[in-house]
């Protein structure tokens, strides 16, 4: 399941369900009586931003939210636009948030168009702004701002949020698995969750590092050592494979060997010939610049010994 459909589903909707920004909430629920227009966020990637900007706007009565990626909207032009709209109530009636997302990404140009908003903003319009880089903006807009800073999450906290998330969804990770993947967090939700997505079918702890590794390729070679053990066909093999990135095929034959050889100890039968099948077809070293070839063959190695 991709990452962003389990963080829109668990998305806290109020404010009591926001977990480690407490002293942010706080200060947001004093600015709720409708005369502070201009929020700022700032804090490191994964933290919640842009979710406590969402849990404001419902509580300030949003109708519409208008989401804005400013790295991919940072010219004038779009920024123009956007506030030629902003000056027309929503045809919900009721408030209209706007959130702009990376917001350090705008142009020089498009901060200077947003001014004469953000000094007088229409009474049906709420802008906030969420960055990771405050440094980066400019005074004058931070000084028509209130400017709230998120921290990064204890990973006790995380640690619980990826708990809550495994039980909803019938998951059953290892239990030092989910405090590595929290520990590996960085103090970012969201990178919790990516690291809770790659390891929660993992059966041993030496997987689990090897899941959340830096190296590219990690989490591709495991899944590709996973479906070979599995008895996976050629289309299913080839559909991984191309996912590897450019010039990981000698890690991920690494990968491959190492994870196939705790699973040969305790196999039997057709498992144990197929485990051991594979740890043949990938014994030796893949020659480097021949791009996925050497990768393919060693499969169809495997491919050829179930056929016979």
């Amino acid at each position: 399941m991709a990452t962003e459909q389990i963080i829109t589903r668990y998305r806290p909707a109020q404010f009591k369900e926001i977990l480690g920004q407490e002293g942010a909430v706080r200060a947001v629920e004093q600015l709720l009586d409708g005369s502070t227009h201009n929020f700022m966020f700032s804090g490191p990637p994964g933290v919640g931003k842009t979710t406590l900007a969402k849990v404001a706007a419902g509580a300030l009565g949003c109708t519409t939210i208008d989401e804005i990626d400013a790295v991919s909207n940072s010219g004038v032009d779009e920024m123009r636009e956007r506030t030629r709209l902003a000056k027309y109530p929503p045809l919900e009636g009721g408030s209209r948030a706007i959130i702009v997302d990376e917001c350090h990404g705008l142009s020089q140009k498009a901060w200077e168009s947003l001014l004469i908003e953000l000094e007088n903003p229409a009474p049906f319009n709420f802008w906030f702004f969420s960055t990771t880089t405050p440094q980066k903006m400019p005074i004058a807009v931070k000084q028509r701002c209130v400017c709230i800073t998120l921290v990064p999450v204890n990973t006790g906290v995380i640690e619980k949020v990826l708990w809550d998330i495994a039980d909803a969804e019938k998951w059953d990770p290892l239990n030092k698995a989910v405090t590595i993947a929290a520990a590996k967090a960085d103090g970012s939700v969201r990178q919790g969750i990516q690291n809770l997505l790659k390891i929660k079918d993992c059966n041993e702890i030496d997987e689990v590092y090897d899941m959340l590794d830096e190296q590219p390729g990690a989490s591709q070679g495991i899944d590709l050592a996973r479906a070979l053990v599995k008895h996976a066909r050629w289309p299913e093999l080839i559909e991984i494979a191309k996912t590897l990135p450019p010039n990981t095929i000698e890690s991920t034959r690494y990968l491959i060997v190492n994870y196939v050889a705790k699973v040969v100890v305790g196999a039997k039968g057709s498992d144990l010939e197929n485990g051991l099948a594979i740890l043949r077809a990938f014994s030796k070293p893949f020659a480097s610049g021949e791009g996925l070839a050497p990768l393919l063959l060693a499969i169809a190695e495997i491919m050829d010994g179930r056929s016979k």
